[in-house]
């Protein structure tokens, strides 16, 4: 095989081993990927317990709880604005 070394990955398909540089740039892709997801998780985390918070000061209030959660919107950052007609 020309010194190229082969693994076998899956029922009928083979690739081929990666090299260090390639390694290096897939570890630091990977990195920048885990950061995103962490850091658009977070931001959802955070506008979860903003809505929680909001619910719950409606429900101190009076509303039933199934109404509050009904009437409260909490912008999530980034998130793409809904589409009105």
């Amino acid at each position: 095989m020309g010194g190229c070394s082969w693994r076998f990955c899956g029922p009928s398909s083979f690739t081929q081993a990666l090299t260090p540089a390639q390694v290096k740039a897939f570890t630091r892709h990977t990195g920048a990927a885990r950061w995103a997801f962490n850091h658009a998780l977070g931001m959802q985390v955070a506008a979860h317990w903003h809505w929680r918070r909001e619910v719950l000061v409606l429900v101190d209030q009076g509303v039933p709880e199934a109404e509050a959660r009904k009437k409260i919107r909490v912008p999530v950052a980034g998130a793409a604005a809904p589409v009105v007609a």
